[in-house]
């Protein structure tokens, strides 16, 4: 990492967490170059908790995470999402996957690998979603599409249901969205917080430092969502959430509303901001 550095001279060193940030952003503060942090998660990883120490300046998704850092160098920027994300709207959407634009519409995807605990649960319920006249988009995964759309279609209950492996169009998902149900990661609450989308959350149970479950709760904490762990998920724990949030409709979008407010849609903004801040510090300490 020292050699690295030495030969390419940085501005100003970022690292995102993670034991390989954990060197380079050392070796980076040893050196005496400026150094950048940003920490995705509201539990912090051990990499960033140690650099917190040394960083110039600190930046968070969440601000629960602030506890873990030097309060005088830190700042709660979000974390970036895609323009797209932001743009997409939900005619366009509704065009693209085929439903109705004013019929409530459930969004489930479990991440890029998708969640087999997560499929089982939206499984058993697509008769039930049907019965009440609700759009389903389901992202199940590669490994569990083609037994997952065998299944459906045997049943011929596809109408309102729109099942993918996997969805590069992610932001029309999330644009057509009235409920999430999904994994707790960063970069998956970040987009939902930035629609408004209010979500029954299922942490990812091996995650470092169980870093998922403190995200899902910080979020739940506030208003915006549910959460169910995922050992205790079944098709009656999902349905009975949904349920929950159909009969309340102002809860749902009381939540929707809370979930908005957590949204950092100038995230880059900030993020570039502060780092050109570091780099005109350092300027103006080699300046003679």
């Amino acid at each position: 990492a020292r050699n690295i550095i030495k030969e390419f001279n940085p501005d100003v060193v970022v690292g995102t967490g993670g034991y390989v940030s954990y060197p380079v952003v050392l070796a980076a503060g040893i050196m005496q170059f400026k150094t950048v942090i940003h920490e995705q998660n509201a539990l912090p990883g051990l990499a960033n908790r140690a650099l917190g120490k040394r960083a110039d300046r600190i930046m968070l998704t969440f601000p629960e995470a602030a506890a873990y850092f030097p309060e005088d160098k830190t700042t709660v920027t979000g974390l970036p999402v895609r323009p797209e994300i932001l743009t997409a709207t939900r005619r366009e959407a509704a065009s693209f996957f085929a439903l109705k634009e004013d019929r409530f519409t459930l969004v489930v995807f479990g991440g890029s690998r998708g969640a087999q605990r997560i499929n089982r649960a939206v499984e058993g319920l697509v008769e039930q979603l049907s019965a009440n006249g609700i759009q389903l988009i389901w992202i199940t995964g590669e490994q569990h599409y083609a037994t997952i759309q065998e299944s459906i279609v045997s049943r011929g209950n596809i109408d309102n249901v729109r099942i993918y492996p996997y969805l590069f169009n992610m932001e029309l998902a999330l644009a057509m969205a009235d409920l999430a149900v999904c994994r707790a990661g960063a970069a998956t609450l970040s987009e939902l917080a930035v629609r408004g989308v209010p979500a029954i959350l299922v942490p990812y149970p091996y995650a470092a430092e169980n870093h998922q479950e403190k995200n899902a709760r910080y979020l739940e904490k506030k208003g915006a969502a549910l959460v169910i762990i995922d050992e205790f998920l079944d098709q009656q724990t999902l349905a009975a959430k949904i349920n929950e949030l159909l009969n309340n409709k102002f809860r749902l979008l009381r939540m929707g509303q809370i979930m908005k407010n957590e949204g950092r849609p100038r995230a880059l903004e900030d993020i570039l901001d502060i780092i050109e801040e570091v780099v005109e510090s350092k300027k103006e300490i080699d300046s003679p």
